[in-house]
């Protein structure tokens, strides 16, 4: 659910995508999921603190 939700925001560049993906992000690595493909998602000006794996 959230890849297909980073996947939808996947090269539209705004605010609310970024943070969107962002939040999308940090839900899957609460379930321990990291690898996540970013390619070209916008992350400008959201400061991500993506955990990497343990």
């Amino acid at each position: 659910m959230y890849k297909d939700e980073i996947e939808d925001f996947r090269q539209w560049e705004s605010e609310e995508a970024a943070f969107r993906t962002v939040g999308n992000v940090k839900r899957l690595n609460r379930h321990k999921i990291y690898d996540i493909d970013l390619v070209e998602c916008y992350l400008a000006r959201t400061n991500p603190q993506l955990r990497q794996p343990k």
